[in-house]
Parts: structure tokens; sequence; C-alpha cells
């Protein structure tokens, strides 16, 4: 039997926890602790799935092969070292905020929202700025493609 942390025991289990996160990041598209949850989450799921050292290669593997797991590797490590600035990876070369602005009215036509400004191969294929709750629903069907090649 698989032990249980905190009720999340298998991959699936936080498949789920990812589908959850990226509600809230939808819902809440400025909430740094959404946003965090669910890079940290997506990324780790990796771990969940090919777990050990035995699966290191493997892992780095699929991390090479898929640009989506390559900004979410970014933004986890460097949400959980305080920084982007990790040498090693290439995906994101910053974060911030955006929002739609109408100058009719003098205001602020859209939700402000958090973004990535993307770099290299993520940047060639989402665009050099990217809405975090438009990239989550992309992330989630890409786990769920991958979780479903191994069932």
């Amino acid at each position: 039997m698989t032990e249980s942390w905190l009720g999340l025991s298998t991959p699936k289990d936080l498949l789920k926890k990812l589908r959850k996160d990226c509600g809230r990041v939808r819902d809440e598209p400025l909430d740094a602790y959404s946003t965090f949850d669910f890079f940290v989450t997506a990324f780790h799921l990796l771990d969940w799935l090919y777990p050990g050292n035995e699966n290191k290669a493997h892992r780095r593997q699929i991390i090479e092969a898929s640009p989506l797991l390559a900004i979410c590797q970014h933004v986890a490590n460097g949400l959980k070292h305080l920084r982007l600035n990790d040498s090693s990876l290439k995906s994101v070369a910053g974060t911030g905020t955006a929002g739609t602005f109408d100058k009719t009215f003098d205001r602020t036509f859209d939700r402000t929202r958090l973004v990535l400004h993307l770099d290299g191969e993520a940047a060639a294929k989402f665009g050099s700025t990217v809405d975090v709750s438009k990239l989550a629903p992309k992330i989630v069907d890409w786990w769920e493609q991958e979780l479903s090649k191994v069932e």
C-alpha cells in the first residue's frame, strides 16, 4: 500500500489537486499563493509519476521534451528558492502583472493578471508574455494526457 501524505498517495491524486489549483488560479488571477501551489504541484507531479534516482534521466528527458514542463520547473524552483535566476533554466525571463487598459474611460478594462515573461523555446511556443491563468489549463491538459499514457 502506498503511503498517504495528507490524503494524497498517487499521481492521480496530485492531478486532482492540480485541477483544483488551476481553478484557483483562474478565479483569482493575481493570487500568488494559488500560483505557487499550482506550479509546485505541476512540476513535482513528475517526481510522483517517476520517483527516485533511478528515474532521474527519464524525468530530465520529459522536461527537455516539454516546454510546458520546463516552464513549471523554472517557476516552481524559482518560487521555492525566491528567485528565477537559475542559470541552468532557460524558460522564464521574469514575472509580472498585466491588464488591458481602456483609454476611452481611463481605467483598467480587464482584470490585472499575473504573467510570465518567457524566453527560449517556451517563448517561441507560447509568446514572450503569457497570462498564468490562461497557461494553467494547458498545463493541466498536458498532465492529463501524460497520465493517460501510463495508466
